[in-house]
């Protein structure tokens, strides 16, 4: 008798032993799942950190360049339209665009310095000021040729992130967060290994959703890769779209002053 409660001691001894190294490895297993959750963590926080920056870098093709912009403009209740751009870019904060085509628009300039936007009519030498939600042609308003500095109009911050063809792809949302901002929301899908955005999508400051946005034809500079072709269709009708297309990208070092108001008449 005193042998098998010695026995069923000793038993119930090691199912006791063995549940609490049961929850031992459990405990463990669960602590290197939040230190290596937590490493995860800081590495994003870190790359969200200089997100706005490298966004900032690849929307232009360098510090300093112009460019030939082609933008061709669809909808089913219409022939195409077309028009053609010189584009002048310097820095985060100075873009202009001059008309080439079509005849009406000809000579016109688009101007932005930081958020202040002009517009400049050839025919009667006026320039006056504009905003950047403006339609300049087809879905494409004139923020998203001219455009302004992201890091002083934007706050960022992860809301996801998804493997696709063995890419890391990132989803970062954009909230604006002052009135000059040109859209409420931005949400951008870029891949990691090389911040380059395939997708995204513009939001009214209502929360309705203006535009989807697809990103091709990557250009690899030094410290930055630029899409030199936009996709940009209609939210409501996706048969309504246009796409612009960067050509002749060169890096060429431009004045200050040709980015004033006061200049536009003498770009040529």
């Amino acid at each position: 008798m005193y042998r098998r409660s010695f026995l069923f001691g000793r038993e119930r001894l090691k199912r006791r032993k063995k549940k609490l190294h049961i929850l031992i490895w459990s405990f463990l297993f669960l602590l290197a799942q939040s230190i290596t959750f937590s490493e995860d963590l800081q590495n994003d926080e870190k790359f969200i950190k200089n997100l706005l920056s490298i966004l900032e870098r690849n929307q232009k093709a360098s510090d300093s360049f112009t460019a030939d912009l082609i933008v061709k403009s669809f909808a089913p209740s219409r022939l195409p339209l077309e028009a053609s751009l010189k584009l002048y870019v310097k820095g985060q904060d100075k873009s202009l665009a001059k008309f080439i085509s079509p005849p009406r628009n000809k000579n016109n300039i688009i101007l932005t310095v930081m958020n202040n936007y002009w517009i400049y009519f050839f025919n009667i030498r006026k320039c006056i000021i504009i905003s950047p939600k403006q339609q300049l042609f087809g879905e494409v308003s004139n923020a998203d040729v001219v455009k302004p500095p992201l890091i002083i109009n934007y706050d960022s911050r992860l809301i996801g992130k998804r493997e696709e063809n063995d890419d890391l792809i990132y989803i970062v949302k954009l909230v604006a967060n002052n009135d000059n901002a040109p859209y409420g929301e931005i949400i951008y899908h870029l891949r990691k290994k090389d911040t380059f955005v395939l997708y995204g999508e513009f939001y009214a400051r209502s929360g309705v959703l203006l535009k989807r946005v697809f990103f091709g034809n990557p250009l690899y500079q030094e410290d930055r890769v630029f899409a030199q072709s936009v996709r940009i269709v209609d939210a409501v009708n996706p048969e309504r779209y246009t796409i612009m297309e960067y050509r002749n990208i060169e890096n060429i070092e431009l004045t200050d002053r040709m980015f004033s108001p006061t200049y536009l008449e003498h770009v040529r």
